[in-house]
């Protein structure tokens, strides 16, 4: 329990510490991401680092269900969730990217506010999302 809870407090550490870096690499050249009011930004921050910090528990509940005994399984468990976060995240990506093109074509101003994108919630519905395909890729027989 408490190496879950250390695992659980370093993802949140990572995800506090690398979500401007995510949203440096989610952006692009056309699009601006404007933030109008301070607490927009501490709360996408917050939420990412929740998202982060929620690898764990979703790893810890995949084992516990399916009492995974060969490290490999682990290993996928993890691999599963974090595809299922990268592959929402994408989604989304690929939904502004569309927005963006119509923009453009309309004339209109590329810009963003920071609490219109919810990126942290597709990455976490996309964990939680890639937890779920996992407890039923290794459901015990």
């Amino acid at each position: 329990m408490l190496r879950y809870m250390f695992l659980v407090l370093s993802c949140m550490i990572i995800g506090f510490l690398s979500w401007k870096r995510f949203m440096f690499f989610i952006g692009t050249e056309e699009m601006q991401i404007i933030v109008t009011q301070p607490d927009e930004e501490i709360n996408s921050r917050l939420f990412f680092t929740i998202a982060l910090g929620v690898i764990p528990i979703i790893y810890a509940v995949v084992q516990y269900i399916n009492k995974l005994k060969f490290w490999y399984r682990g290993f996928f468990t993890v691999l599963i969730t974090l595809t299922g976060g990268l592959i929402a995240v994408a989604y989304r990506v690929a939904e502004i990217n569309k927005i963006i093109e119509l923009k453009l074509a309309l004339g209109l101003d590329q810009s963003f506010q920071l609490k219109d994108l919810h990126l942290s919630m597709y990455l976490l519905f996309g964990f939680i999302l890639g937890g779920g395909v996992s407890l039923m890729v290794f459901k015990r027989t």
